[in-house]
């Protein structure tokens, strides 16, 4: 028995508990036969020499005699004491013993299950996160254990295969801008006397995709750097919204897109205006790019008891109910293909829902295939 180990640090407990109270009720025990005996040896006469015994009359109790006890002498009561506070050791040890063997075997017997499950929990790495222990019918803590961990495993499970596939997609965000400019260059070498025009193309597209990847990186930056600070300010809703979208009125002239502006029933909140412009850009961005054309984009907020909400409506495309769940994901995208032409890596929304978080706030979505999309941002007051 491993001396580090729960069922021997259980039975050590056990046993010394059960010690205590052997010693505890034998001590009780021994003091208070002494005790009684003391006080009949005290009402028996010093010496008895000088008394005479008269047989005393036996006691009938229905059909048996019972005779009556004469006094004895103090030395017979201190003899019998000794014997009976000998007896009680005697007893207490093997009882001690034989109740912590038994602690020992019932402790064993008990973790089985618990050794069993830590067998079936050092054969799965991070390699076999697949794998899952086997769950019984058990109602106690143990059968809770299994299927705790195997909720754990699924989420690790989870964690993993989603940092897999940001690690893949990353890589080829960036692989892609790279291979252009490596591309564009490549052709231009072939070139034997280039003109000045396709040297400009060249540079063109070297700043494009180098922009991109600037991009990129710093929404990755914003995705990854959880410690960063940020002074917090008062802001006008109004005011910013209306900064973003006369930042877009080109798009939304193209695409004769109609915007409508009313936070008057929260019109300030606390934060971040850099973050913030980031992050609400992101999402009328997203609301212009997949819009129809002649659509409309609503923002307004209102407030309830202490919880502010903040509103934006458009009349797009929609987003399918099974991926609503995914789009906050980074590099995920609804629509790969479409996503292509109107440019952007998928990070948009990610970067979004990162910033709204670090504000202490939420943000969920609502969707309808061919209708529209509804971005709610929940602010906490303090």
């Amino acid at each position: 028995m491993k001396t580090n180990s729960l069922c021997f640090r259980l039975t050590a407990m056990t046993g010394t508990i059960l010690l205590l109270c052997a010693i505890a009720l034998t001590v009780s025990a021994s003091f208070n036969a002494g005790k009684q005996l003391t006080a009949v040896a005290e009402a028996t006469p010093a010496d008895m020499s000088n008394v005479t015994l008269i047989p005393a009359p036996a006691v009938s109790v229905g059909n048996v005699i019972d005779p009556v006890t004469l006094p004895v002498g103090i030395a017979t009561v201190t003899t019998a004491q000794r014997r009976f506070n000998l007896a009680g050791i005697t007893t207490l040890l093997i009882i001690s013993i034989l109740g912590t063997g038994a602690v020992y075997f019932a402790t064993k017997h008990a973790l089985k299950p618990i050794e069993e499950l830590n067998k079936q929990i050092i054969t799965i790495t991070e390699n076999n996160l697949d794998e899952r222990v086997s769950e019984t019918q058990r109602t106690d803590e143990v059968g809770t254990l299994c299927r705790s961990f195997n909720i754990m495993l699924e989420r690790l499970s989870n964690s993993f295969s989603a940092q897999k596939r940001f690690s893949a997609n990353v890589a080829h965000e960036l692989k892609t801008p790279l291979a252009t400019m490596q591309a564009s260059v490549q052709v231009m070498r072939l070139e034997q006397s280039p003109t000045q025009e396709e040297y400009r193309q060249m540079l063109d597209t070297v700043e494009r995709n180098t922009n991109r990847l600037r991009a990129i990186i710093e929404d990755l930056m914003r995705l990854c750097n959880e410690e960063e600070q940020f002074e917090k300010e008062d802001i006008s809703l109004s005011d910013l919204f209306s900064a973003i979208f006369s930042e877009l009125t080109p798009l939304l002239k193209e695409k004769h897109i109609q915007s409508e502006i009313n936070c008057e029933n929260y019109p300030v909140v606390t934060g971040s205006y850099g973050l913030l412009y980031r992050a609400f850009f992101n999402l009328i961005e997203n609301a212009v790019k997949y819009n129809r054309d002649g659509g409309s984009i609503t923002v307004f907020s209102s407030t309830e008891r202490n919880i502010g909400e903040i509103f934006i409506k458009d009349t797009g495309n929609g987003i399918p109910q099974d991926e609503l769940p995914l789009i906050f994901e980074p590099f995920y995208r609804v629509n790969k293909s479409r996503s292509r032409k109107t440019g952007g890596a998928g990070l948009g929304l990610a970067v979004t829902k990162t910033i709204i978080e670090r504000h202490g706030w939420n943000i969920t979505a609502e969707s309808i295939v061919g209708v529209g999309s509804k971005f709610v941002i929940h602010l906490y007051k303090s």
